[in-house]
């Protein structure tokens, strides 16, 4: 998620349209713990958080399913949003709006790091080293980037990250060769 730093227009716009703000938050505004993992502070966040979906979603909806996928998403943006809530009473920062799909994508990552690790003796060697090669160092260095420019709202990566570590312990995958929802 990103913390919105643009004018008093853009601000106004986006939490209008349904942006996290904590203070809306606590005021009963619980709507705002889903509609933001749909909003983007513009052409750029949400081409970049597009391309990180196409990327990790397609693999977590190969190994849930649609319906599941879709539950694992929603849940792991929920979680992103409560970590921007969270985050920002701890650390005392200012009552910003915030915006983006990248708790729940990370919460997509979450999964495919737990999934490798409890399911490696499943795997095939080549599929279990492209996932500790792939999704580990992807993690660290978006964390990374996220600590290091200020408008990225790292704790809402945390929240969705932590969710969808979660989530992978709780709702089974769909095996090869086994259909269901």
């Amino acid at each position: 998620m990103a913390i919105v730093s643009g004018g008093s227009e853009d601000r106004a716009t986006l939490i209008t349209f349904g942006a996290k703000t904590n203070g809306l938050l606590q005021s009963g505004e619980w709507f705002r713990l889903i509609t933001p993992i749909f909003i983007h502070a513009g052409l750029l966040h949400l081409l970049l958080n597009s391309y990180a979906l196409w990327v990790v979603g397609t693999q977590v909806e190969k190994l849930y399913g649609s319906a599941r996928f879709l539950l694992i998403y929603l849940l792991s943006g929920v979680g992103g949003v409560a970590g921007s809530y969270f985050g920002q009473i701890l650390m005392h920062k200012p009552d910003a709006p915030s915006v983006g799909a990248s708790g729940a994508i990370f919460g997509l990552f979450g999964v495919l790091a737990v999934f490798g690790f409890r399911y490696r003796r499943e795997m095939p060697p080549a599929i279990r080293r492209a996932m500790t090669a792939g999704v580990l160092p992807v993690i660290a260095v978006n964390l990374f980037i996220g600590f290091s420019i200020p408008f990225i709202d790292n704790s809402a990566h945390i929240g969705g990250l932590l969710t969808g570590a979660a989530l992978t312990l709780i709702i089974p995958y769909i095996a090869p060769g086994r259909e269901g929802v």
